[in-house]
């Protein structure tokens, strides 16, 4: 059964600026996560039940809530040293 992603508005925000071919990557990665929540690579420390997942010199962070069957994707950050600070 697919999953329903729900995105921040934050994310939403960056998707919006990134160029065209990035974005349809992005789509195409989501669309797949939707079919499996657990494609991405599990976070550790502090950000454990949270996942990661490479999108060129993008991370999409993301955590399942399998209640309700929602991905919330929380995060589209360029890869540095910020990714995984002042996450939603």
């Amino acid at each position: 059964m697919r999953s329903r992603l729900e995105i921040v508005p934050s994310a939403r925000r960056v998707y919006r600026t990134l160029p065209a071919r990035l974005r349809s990557e992005i789509l195409d990665v989501l669309a797949d996560l939707t079919l499996d929540p657990y494609l991405g690579e599990p976070l550790q420390r502090e950000l454990v039940g949270r996942y990661k997942i490479r999108v060129d010199g993008y991370r999409i962070i993301y955590k399942v809530d399998e209640d309700r069957n929602v991905i919330l994707i929380l995060a589209i950050k360029p890869r540095g040293r910020n990714t995984y600070i002042n996450l939603p």
